[in-house]
């Protein structure tokens, strides 16, 4: 797999790890749908990253990096 300047930047860099104390959870309008969205943000354990959780596809799971942006026209889709 060939890599761009930006992504090698990306895996050399040591990160600051930081997670949020406590759970926290919002709930409004869905931008595309127009029907009520949940999100809720967990602590995360040392090391794990940023994981999203689709509760209603049956708990699917997706890490927030690079190597899980699909495309990138406008947004970024992962």
């Amino acid at each position: 797999m060939q890599r761009d300047s930006a992504t090698e930047l990306l895996i050399r860099q040591p990160m600051h790890e930081q997670t949020i104390a406590a759970p926290i959870e919002f709930t409004g309008v869905g931008l595309h749908t127009g029907e009520k969205a949940t999100v809720r943000i967990l602590p995360a354990p040392t090391s794990k990253g940023i994981i999203f959780r689709r509760v209603d596809l049956d708990n699917f799971e997706l890490r927030a990096d690079v190597g899980s942006v699909a495309r990138v026209a406008y947004a970024t889709t992962l």
